[in-house]
Parts: structure tokens; sequence; C-alpha cells
């Protein structure tokens, strides 16, 4: 596929037929293209984009329980597991892996074609919408105000009411680690490589992927572009034409066999004959081809045979004795010469055929004086005043639409059924005319009867609108996460209202205006997970019973409501950077684009047994704390939990608690005596507070550090020995104290030293520092 010829050397060019729309480049590969669109139209065509049709989910387009989400372009249906198609109608082959409506491809149950608005390897990853322009209030039938004021309308959709737009960078925009960057009120999505599109969502092709090089060439991209590298003999754009073969002619003659020869071709002659081309027979005269039959000619070959015009051709075989037969299109007749073909030596078809147009008017089958009209495989009939039909072969009956008629002197009477009037029962009585539909309801015929078929205004449906339709009742939150939210409802008390009741329309809408989504969810069930929602975000929900009508325009009841947010995402690379005795100091980082709900930052610390907990909250720029007038050598329990929102806040989960233990205070007092040239006496105080399991000794020169642990926790004094003469010295103890953790040591205290000469000289001075 994708090559034309006689031997297959010309590729088709699949963008001569400029598939792209909208502006599109179309970008030519083997037996394929692709389209780089332009803003805002996508698809494999550019086909889709565009000005979005506001309201298009409350119509309810998903079947078989799928999820309606608006689009720029309309709706996308969301199918529940088993289903795919634009409305979910169609039922997955078992084994396809596709979501949010995708079909697997050819049957491979990996290879997904998602719709528009979603992208992914399953299509599970969706494309962030355009948010809808919600100002205007709903005006009722009658012109009073409506019941909810909080309530708008965007054309027929339900939308609430929000406060200012913040940036639009803040729903996260760009997919695939696309950097956003705001331009006035829009913004646009710096893209990583491998993928392009407004928000990053579409992946680069791989030129290289579809394997456009041919006879064994390799492919390599370059620029945006793609080059093969051909092996010997091959050559093209695709490797697709092949040098000429030496023996494609048939030189051999009298059944010799050509050969490959050194770039050249080589002929072994049967027995009997010799020459370079076996012309030479045994007497030595030049024999001439004698055009034996086909199996003596394998190397000579016709090609494929040349189109006839509005004709089909149909052959098993290109060589030698090998026929060609023509068949003609509907309308056409084929000459009776030249059919079918014959491949003859040297390799050439013979002459081809013709396919003659049929004169359908010939058989005259026009009747009742009817003039005939010549079509390609079929007439046309323009009948005489009074007469009808294919072949004017009825006469017109003036009485239409079934009506009797009853011939009249120089005139006729037609007798009109029910429904329609007029002199020839031509006009169709207008069933709303009589204005049934009551409580706001807008009267329409339905498929050529005079059934009313009501509109109803909010709250009610029936025939005539004449029943009320109950909201479902004590809708709640039962979970909230940072991405989704689990409601759940009773249905209205009265059963005479449940049985009215087809579903229930789930509406959830940010409170700025950027997020807008339509639920479907059977009458069975009383609970509904929200999901793809934006972390730290407060969304109204609003829950109606719906009553399905045969000309999709459905009615629903007033709303059932409330206002909930997201959890905000947790800090992230929480760690604890410095304790002291009395002091624990800790360090988190918020991500500019994944916290931007993030209004405060909660910090808190306890010990084990305390009744609550040591809390500070900050502003979400501060990123560090810490905690002063703390116990020295105890254990404290710190964590961390981010806030969105005024009021009362939502929280994310808390970071896992981080077990810390206080420094034991240090000992005190130390001092240095008994100096000689290579020891030193030390005495010390023990902590004034706080348990001791030991001491850590160190005596470091400028060289080196040497440590001991000695496990007493009652030691109060040292002797350090194996010093060198006339060495200055820093000599240290650190207190020790054990935890459930391990070993927690204190802040250490210093003493310097100079050890005597060996000449016995005078003692230094020491000196003392605390810490």
């Amino acid at each position: 596929p994708g090559y034309l010829g006689a031997n297959c050397q010309t590729e088709v060019n699949e963008c001569e037929s400029s598939p792209c729309l909208n502006g599109g480049h179309c970008v030519d590969l083997v037996d394929n293209y692709t389209c780089v669109c332009l803003e805002p139209f996508v698809g494999q065509r550019c086909e889709t984009g565009g000005p979005r049709v506001p309201g298009a989910c409350l119509s309810h387009p998903c079947q078989n329980a799928g999820s309606c989400l608006e689009t720029e372009q309309g709706y996308i249906c969301e199918c529940r597991e088993g289903y795919t198609g634009q409305d979910c109608r169609d039922k997955l082959s078992e084994g396809c892996e596709c979501r949010n409506g995708g079909s697997c491809l050819e049957g491979n149950v990996t290879i997904c074609q998602c719709p528009p608005g979603f992208f992914g390897l399953l299509c599970e990853f969706e494309v962030t919408t355009t948010p809808c322009n919600m100002n205007t209030q709903i005006q009722s039938s009658v012109g009073e105000q409506p019941s909810h004021p909080s309530l708008y309308v965007l054309s027929d959709s339900l939308c609430f009411g929000f406060a200012a737009m913040p940036s639009p960078c803040d729903s996260e925009p760009c997919l695939n680690g696309g950097s956003c960057e705001v331009h006035d009120d829009s913004y646009t999505c710096e893209c990583p490589r491998g993928f392009l599109g407004k928000h990053c969502e579409r992946v680069k092709p791989q030129l290289c992927s579809t394997g456009p090089c041919r006879n064994g060439g390799t492919c390599r991209e370059a620029d945006g572009e793609y080059h093969c590298t051909c092996p010997y003999r091959f050559t093209g754009k695709h490797c697709e034409i092949g040098k000429p073969d030496p023996c494609a002619s048939g030189p051999c003659q009298n059944g010799g066999t050509c050969f490959h020869y050194i770039g050249k071709y080589k002929c072994d002659c049967p027995l009997g004959y010799t020459g370079r081309h076996c012309e030479i027979g045994a007497s030595g005269a030049s024999v001439g081809p004698t055009y034996p039959c086909p199996h003596l000619f394998p190397e000579v070959d016709c090609g494929v045979p040349s189109e006839v015009k509005h004709a089909q051709a149909s052959f098993n075989s290109t060589k030698v004795g090998s026929l060609a037969e023509y068949q003609c299109e509907l309308g056409y007749v084929l000459s009776q010469h030249n059919n079918p073909r014959v491949c003859r030596m040297p390799g050439v078809w013979s002459d081809p055929p013709e396919c003659n147009e049929i004169d359908e008017c010939q058989s005259q089958p026009c009747l009742n004086g009817g003039q005939c009209k010549d079509r390609i495989a079929e007439f046309l009939c323009l009948c005489e005043p009074g007469y009808t039909g294919h072949h004017c072969e009825s006469e017109v009956d003036e009485c239409q639409f079934s009506g009797p008629c009853q011939d009249l002197p120089g005139s006729f009477a037609c007798y009109c059924p029910e429904g329609f009037v007029g002199t020839q029962c031509e006009t169709e009585v207008d069933a709303c005319e009589s204005s049934p539909c009551r409580n706001g309801g807008e009267c329409e015929s339905y498929e050529g009867s005079y059934l009313c078929v009501c509109t109803c205004k909010v709250s009610y449906t029936g025939k005539s609108c004449e029943k009320e339709l109950l909201p479902p009742t004590s809708l709640k939150v039962e979970r909230v996460e940072d991405t989704g939210v689990l409601i759940s409802w009773h249905p209205p008390e009265d059963a005479a209202a449940r049985q009215l009741i087809d579903g229930y329309a789930v509406t959830y809408v940010s409170l700025d205006g950027s997020y807008r989504r339509t639920d479907f969810v059977d009458r069975s069930r009383s609970a509904h997970q929200l999901r793809a929602l934006a972390s730290g975000r407060a969304y109204n929900i609003s829950v109606f019973s719906v009553k399905r009508n045969v000309n999709n325009k459905n009615d629903i009841s007033r709303p059932v409501m409330l206002t909930t947010r997201t959890r905000p995402r947790p800090v992230e690379g929480f760690e604890i950077m410095n304790v002291t005795a009395s002091a624990i100091t800790v360090q988190w980082a918020l991500h500019r684009l994944k916290h931007s709900t993030v209004s405060r930052v909660r910090v808190s610390i306890r010990q084990p047994g305390d009744l609550a907990d040591r809390t500070v909250e900050l502003n979400s720029t501060v990123a560090k704390y810490t905690f002063l007038a703390l116990q020295p050598g105890e254990r404290y329990i710190v964590h961390v939990t981010t806030l969105s929102g005024l009021g009362t806040p939502s929280e994310s989960l808390a970071t896992a608690p981080f077990h810390v233990w206080t420094r034991p205070l240090p000992p005190q007092n130390l001092t240095a005596s008994r100096v000689s040239a290579t020891s030193v006496s030390m005495a010390w105080e023990q902590p004034p507070a706080g348990s001791v399991e030991g001491y850590i000794i160190n005596v470091t020169t400028l060289q080196s550090v040497k440590s001991r642990y000695v496990p007493n926790g009652k030691l109060m004094s040292y002797t350090v020995r194996d010093l060198l003469p006339g060495q200055r010295y820093r000599l240290s103890v650190t207190a020790v104290q054990n935890t459930e953790q391990g070993q927690v040591h204190s802040e250490p205290i210093h003493v310097y030293v100079t050890t005597l000469q060996r000449d016995g000289a005078p003692e230094r001075r020491w000196s003392q520092a605390a810490h």
C-alpha cells in the first residue's frame, strides 16, 4: 500500500487531496499522513475545535450511564467500562482497555484512538477545557425571579455564581510537564521535547515509527523530517526504486537461464545451444526466438495492465501468456473486441478494450407521453400534467394524506382525516394552538402527529406539565480527597414522586468558573463520586431529579445544593533542619503551581501524653519555622498540614509524623589541671537536669581528632594521656543520652591546654570555652 506504477515505483502523496482542514499543515508519510493543526483546532484532520456549544450536557446525550463533560466543541462522553463511541452507544469488544470513550484500533487492546479532549496510552488523561462565562441570571417563563438567586445560566446550561478569576495558570492547564506563562488574561504553554498543542496534550509524531523505508533501508530523523539510508541496488526517498535488473528483459533465448554476473548477466544455455544469448543451434546457424509456452519465459513480465476508463481489470499473473479480463462499471457496456488482453513477447499487453455508455432511453421506458432523459446507469421521466411515478405510470391523486376523494362536476372534494385540513388535506392542524401545556410548559408538534409534547418549567413534568417533579433530599458529603468528592442523597420521600424520576443530574462547578461538569446517575443509585477535581478548590454541587422526554428535552426538578472544598496537596520536602536542647527547626517546600490554592501552612508539635498540639499557622510564603522553649532531652512529635480557603478551610492530609529528641544539657564548669608533657586531667559538673548515660571525650589538634566514649553517666573527671610535649590541644566533653532511636548528644563544652616541654618548662595557662 502507498505505491503506484507497473513496478510499484511511484509513492502516493497522501497530502495531494488536502486532507487537513482549518489551515492545518499536512506531512506526507508512507500510506499515511499526519496533520499539524493551527490553534484551536484538533483531530486527525484538524476537524474539531471552535466556538463552544453551551449547555450541551443538559440533554444528557451520553448513553449506558456515561458521564457528560462540556468542551469547546460541545461535549464529550466519559463512558463506563465496556462501552465506547461518541455517545457511549457502542459496546467494546472484550479485552479493550481504552477509557473515556476511546476505541481500540484494529482489535489491538492496547493501542487506543482517543476522542477529542482526552489523551494518553489508554485515553486516561483529560485536557483542561476553557472556562464558561456565567453571567446571566435565570428568568422563569412568566417573568418571576427564580427561587434560587445563586443559580445562573449560560444558554440552556446550569452554572453558578463565582468570584473574580484568578491567574489563568492557576488551573494548571499545561500537561506532560509543560510550563505555563501568563499573557494578560490568557496563557501559553511551553511544551517539553516530544509534545505539542495548546496544552502540550499531543505527542509529537515519531516519523520513523511508521517504518517508511522499504527494502531494508534504515530510517533516521533530523530537523522534523526523516531520511532513508538505502542498501545496494536501491534508491529513492523510501528506497522504493531498484536499479535495472539486467535479466528483466529476458535476453536468453531457446530456454536459456539468465544469471546476474558482476553487474551484467550471463546465459546458461540448454544442451544443443551456444552463444551469448543461446541463439546458436547445434548446426551453427542462428536460431531466432520461437515464443514457446509461458513457463519457458519466467523472467519476462508485462507489468500491471493499463487502466481502462469506467472498467475494472482482473488478472492473476503478469507473465507471458497471462490474461487480463475487464468488467465495465454500472451503466456501461464492454466492446466485443480486445477482451481479454494477452501478455505477449517481448513483455507487452495486447490493445485494451473500451467501455461505452448505455442509452437507457432506447427502450422508451416513459409512459403516458413522458419525456425520457438519459442518465448514467439510469433514466429520468419528465411526466405530463396529471401523471407521476418513475415511468409516469400513475395518475396524480389530488387528495393528499389519505383523504377520500369524491369527483364533482368540474372539481373534486377531499374528506380529510383527523389532524388535517385544506382543499387537498394539505395543511396539518397545529395541536399546540389550544395551549394545553400548563406551568410554563412549551408545546411542540412531534413527528407529524398532533401529540403535544411539553418542555416544562423547572420542577414540573407530565404531558401537560401538571405533575410536580420533586428534588432529592439530604444531600451531604461523605468523603473529601484532593482530586475527588463522594456525595450521597435520598430520593424524594413521596412514592408517586419517586416513580416519575428516571435518574439524577449531578452538576459541579468550581467557584471561579474554570471547571464545569454534569454527570447523569441512574435512579437506582443515591451516591456519586466526583472525579478529576483540582486540589484545594471550592465547588458548588447541585443534584436534580430528571424525567426523560421523547424529544430529548428533559424535565428537571429544583436542585438541592451544597458547597465543599477539596483537600489541598500536602507539603513537599519536609525535613528537620536543626535541633538544640530547647529548639527544633523544620523546613518544607510548596510548588508554585501544584500548591497555588494553599493559603496557609499549619505546623504542630506535641509531646507524648499531651492533650493538645502546640500549633502555629503561617502564610503560604513561609517555608521554615523554629519551635522554642522546649525541654531538653525530650521526645517531640512534629507534623505539617496545608490549608486552603478562608473561614473554615479544607485541610490536606498531614505529613507522616516526625519523632524528634531535643539535645540533653551539656556538662558544666569544665576545668583542666595537672598538665604535664604527656597528660592532662579534666573535671566537670553533671548537667543540672535530665538523665545522662555516658560522656564522649574528644582530643583535637590541627592534624587529628581522637574520641572515646565512656559509658558512665556519673563520671565527673577524666585524665587524657599519650599527649605530645609542647602541643596545643582542644579538649571537649559531650553528654550522651540513650533514646528509642539511638543516642542523642548534647552540645560539647571545650577547654584549650598546652602540654609542658620535656625540659621541664613551667606549666602554661589553660583557657576554657563554654560550647
